[in-house]
């Protein structure tokens, strides 16, 4: 799938979280995708970081999915909260690998999709 199709349908798994009352921050694609490596049996890696999150998430997971599945059952989110995100270090797969090497693909900041190359 093409970078700008994953990244149109991260903005609508977005909406799809906002119009369920989950306020995200930040969609982060990370992964292959993101290091334009996906293949596919590319799963679509995402972070959401969400205030709504940071208490369980294994739980805000299985939550993401079920609320998403229409979407696409080949997104595969990863919950995090503001707090956690601020508080990640060097050495943790939240730093390095998400926050050091994925793509911003929502801003709520922005208030729409941003895009970083």
């Amino acid at each position: 799938m093409a970078r700008e199709s994953v990244e149109r349908l991260i903005r609508q798994y977005v909406e799809t979280l906002r119009q369920h009352n989950i306020r995200v921050a930040r969609a982060i694609l990370f992964g292959s995708h993101a290091r334009g490596e996906a293949d596919g049996e590319s799963d679509i890696d995402v972070a959401i970081i969400s205030p709504d999150f940071g208490r369980d998430r294994f739980k805000e997971a299985v939550r993401l999915k079920l609320l998403t599945e229409h979407v696409d059952t080949n997104i595969s989110p990863r919950p995090y909260s503001p707090k956690e995100v601020d508080e990640s270090v060097r050495g943790t797969f939240l730093h390095d690998e998400i926050l050091a090497k994925g793509k911003v693909v929502y801003s709520a900041q922005d208030g729409h999709a941003q895009t970083q190359t």
